[in-house]
């Protein structure tokens, strides 16, 4: 597949070349912004603090995870 897309690449002229990467700096730019959207999403209903503690390894309390929850289904209402 990429031994294809490469020689897709190499035939077109230099213009088109630019287009091409200008098309995937842009599709780069997109996937950066929504992954920081995901992972403030992530962040700010308390899902980062359970992944952390699941892989230290430790405990989780019953009354976080329910916090949690309760964060994600006011943050579905917004």
């Amino acid at each position: 597949m990429m031994n294809e897309v490469e020689h897709e690449f190499n035939e077109l002229n230099d213009e088109e070349k630019i287009k091409e990467f200008n098309v995937l700096q842009n599709t780069i730019q997109f996937q950066r912004e929504m992954l920081g959207i995901a992972y403030g999403f992530i962040k700010s209903v308390g899902i980062e603090d359970i992944f952390k503690k699941i892989l230290n390894g430790e405990k989780l309390d019953l009354d976080e995870l329910k916090k949690t929850v309760n964060n994600i289904k006011v943050s579905e209402k917004l």
